[in-house]
């Protein structure tokens, strides 16, 4: 398990356990890839942070999950031979958007000013 979710998960249901161990990411190479994969660890460690165990708890980190491994996989796809260290994930920002009140995807990342069409900079 990551750091924003190992400690996080610990005590908590088994199922919300076994979603979040999927969420590491030390594994995967420098660069766009693990920074990708280590941003949806963060929103991840944010919301064990903020919500309790339950069904939709589980379900929306299975889909975050999900997700997570499409971006992954998008961005292995970009150029592997052009992958730089990336900025480090907004953290403030989804932090505070999740303090304000939940969003879509969609409105997280366009806040966050990320254009997903293209790499990081």
């Amino acid at each position: 398990m990551t750091t924003e979710t190992g400690p996080l998960a610990a005590g908590r249901h088994p199922a919300t356990q076994q979603v979040a161990q999927w969420f590491s990411y030390e594994h995967l190479p420098a660069g766009t890839p693990r920074h990708v994969s280590a941003m949806c660890a963060s929103m991840a460690g944010e919301l064990l942070r903020h919500l309790p165990d339950g069904p939709e708890l589980t379900t929306g980190l299975r889909k975050l999950l999900e997700a997570k491994d499409c971006f992954v996989r998008a961005a292995i796809g970009t150029d592997p031979g052009a992958i730089t260290e990336p900025a480090p994930a907004p953290k403030a920002e989804i932090r505070e958007a999740l303090v304000r009140g939940f969003k879509t995807t969609s409105q997280l990342i366009a806040e966050a000013g990320i254009n997903p069409g293209q790499p990081p900079a």
